[in-house]
């Protein structure tokens, strides 16, 4: 079972407090809603969510996550998962169940621990990964170094870093953060930008900030604007 290390970190979802911790120790875990004879493995009261919503595996030495069918869906990195197609996870995914009725962020320990070794070498069009002092950053795999370890971060915070590492040495507006990061989120009326105040997102920023220690100062704030990264 030493091979089963990972943890889900509950961002939000009822009854779960923000940020609750859950490690994964079960070959599958079944997350969804209880009711009568039914239970969950990681259980939500939220309606919105089904009973049997998501699986979580783990095989051939890699976690999945498979969405059971749920009617309102489930999410990875904001892409819709097709119904029983498993979809492999990696440290600092971002899970969404039933359109933000659940957001978790998925931490794999095991990865951390045995997959050291890698190439940092972005295979898409953003070219290669970007290197400052301690910090490393790699898109394709959704993956920061820092200090020669992975950095474990919130789904909301990578989703930030990634956003400003796209747009580096260029101000991002707290509109597109907005949409980024948190686009599970109502809109405003007569627009499409997530209902996010300022502070929400500054909160975030501050959060992301001490994640990076020294390379914090990295992440430049535009009065009345938003935030960039220099690098």
């Amino acid at each position: 079972m030493e091979s089963l290390s990972a943890i889900l970190i509950i961002e939000q979802g009822n009854p779960h407090r923000i940020n609750t911790e859950i490690t994964l120790n079960l070959s599958e875990i079944i997350l969804g809603r209880p009711w009568q004879t039914n239970h969950p493995d990681i259980a939500f009261t939220n309606p919105q969510i089904s009973r049997r919503h998501a699986m979580i595996k783990f095989d051939n030495d890699h976690f999945s996550i498979i969405d059971l069918a749920s009617k309102h869906g489930t999410k990875v990195n904001n892409i819709m998962l097709e119904p029983h197609q498993p979809f492999t996870l990696y440290h600092g995914d971002s899970i969404n169940l039933a359109k933000g009725a659940a957001l978790l962020s998925f931490r794999s320990l095991y990865y951390s621990e045995n997959d050291t070794t890698v190439d940092l070498v972005r295979l898409n069009t953003f070219g290669p990964i970007t290197s400052h002092t301690e910090l490393d950053i790699n898109l394709e795999r959704r993956e920061v170094i820092l200090n020669g370890q992975p950095l474990p971060l919130s789904g909301k915070e990578l989703d930030l870093l990634m956003e400003l590492y796209i747009n580096r040495n260029k101000a991002v507006s707290y509109n597109n953060i907005r949409g980024t990061v948190w686009p599970e989120r109502p809109a405003f009326m007569h627009d499409n930008i997530p209902d996010v105040g300022s502070d929400e997102i500054n909160a975030l920023v501050y959060r992301l900030r001490k994640r990076l220690g020294n390379c914090g100062a990295l992440i430049v704030t535009i009065p009345r604007y938003g935030y960039r990264l220099d690098l």
